[in-house]
């Protein structure tokens, strides 16, 4: 996507917000993109999530002040948006406020990955950012078995010392140990 559809006037100060509108019928996923400066922001939800594999890129269609395009994302980011349009108010409410969902701060959409100047005044944004969001949402994929392992094997090693056990050789699961390592 070219630089001139993201409109930053300056990019050391400024952030694009992701408004998620919805999923087209071709199943393209939908979004409003707009400019807040960095220090007067509204309430936004950042989100952190594993780029996956981009050679199976998925693509979601872009509107803002600088026209209309259609960028890529990747099928992981795609399955993340579509589960949070499955969400309202009641399900999620950290993504609400007022009865309106909050806008998304996702590199990869609100970072022009193309262009190497605005990622080097980009980059150095992202403490303040994370450190400015209502609620921040790391997304690593439902799907992905080496999660759920991992996942289980911490939930052991917290009831464990919950409980208080002494027996330590119940703690080691080789398998679930590999899928922490992973990440």
């Amino acid at each position: 996507m070219d630089s001139s559809h993201y409109c930053l006037r300056d990019p050391t100060r400024e952030i694009r917000l992701l408004d998620l509108v919805s999923a087209r019928d071709l199943g393209d996923v939908e979004g409003r993109i707009r400019r807040a400066n960095i220090g007067n922001a509204p309430p936004f939800v950042a989100v952190s999530h594993v780029w996956g594999d981009r050679k199976s890129d998925r693509r979601i269609h872009l509107d803002s002040g600088c026209g209309s395009r259609y960028a890529h994302i990747s099928p992981n980011l795609e399955a993340l948006f579509t589960k949070l349009l499955g969400h309202d108010s009641t399900t999620l409410p950290q993504l609400w406020e007022n009865d309106s969902r909050l806008p998304l701060w996702v590199d990869m959409i609100c970072i022009n990955q193309i262009d190497a100047g605005e990622k080097a005044s980009q980059i150095p944004l992202m403490r303040e950012i994370y450190s400015q969001a209502s609620s921040v949402i790391i997304w690593i994929h439902e799907d992905d078995s080496r999660v759920h392992k991992a996942f289980r094997y911490l939930r052991q090693i917290a009831a464990y010392r919950v409980v208080g056990a002494t027996n330590r050789s119940v703690l080691f699961d080789p398998e679930g140990w590999d899928a922490v390592k992973q990440f």
